[in-house]
């Protein structure tokens, strides 16, 4: 029988199959580096969007907070002028009753010629009146259109009434006082 020598052929079987194995390696290798670059090219581009992201969220926090800024500039200036309001409204009240009490003292004093008034004095919810008229009938006349004419007088009382006598004829002076309500319509 004749011999062959299969040495070669198992070495070169060998060294195919050595090849084959480090070509799969190398390509199972090169999958991997692939993979892995491709793996960290997809998280590098989620890091950049979630980065764009938080960067875009950052400007939108910070102009809300500009706006709340105004918001709260906005309040600030509407408590301010709301106060202001206030108080031209308290003093609109203020100046309404001392204008009905002077302008019902004069439509009592125009119906009212032998009457006379020098003086006027408020402190508080007193009020002194001071005058002079020619006769105790209009002094009276002029006692009562205050006591009953008017809601904003009340308690009117006549402290002293006395007689100057002059060149032509005599005059009597007069002090009344009563309460004065500037509320009162």
């Amino acid at each position: 029988m004749p011999r062959i020598n299969l040495l070669p052929v198992k070495a070169s079987r060998k060294l195919e199959k050595i090849q084959r194995e480090f070509l799969a390696l190398s390509l199972g290798v090169l999958g991997l580096v692939i993979a892995l670059g491709v793996g960290h090219f997809v998280q590098r581009s989620k890091i950049v969007a979630q980065q764009a992201t938080i960067q875009t969220r950052l400007v939108h926090a910070q102009n809300l907070a500009k706006e709340v800024r105004r918001v709260e500039d906005f309040r600030e200036r509407a408590k301010y002028l709301e106060s202001r309001l206030d108080v031209i409204a308290a003093l609109q009240k203020k100046q309404q009753g001392p204008t009905r009490m002077l302008d019902a003292i004069a439509t009592i004093l125009s119906e009212r010629e032998q009457v006379w008034l020098t003086s006027l004095r408020q402190v508080g919810d007193k009020l002194v009146l001071e005058g002079e008229t020619m006769s105790h009938a209009d002094l009276s006349n002029f006692q009562i259109a205050l006591d009953g004419g008017s809601k904003i007088f009340s308690m009117v009382a006549l402290d002293f009434a006395k007689t100057i006598a002059g060149r032509d004829n005599s005059v009597l002076q007069w002090k009344i006082s009563c309460m004065v309500d500037l509320n009162a319509s």
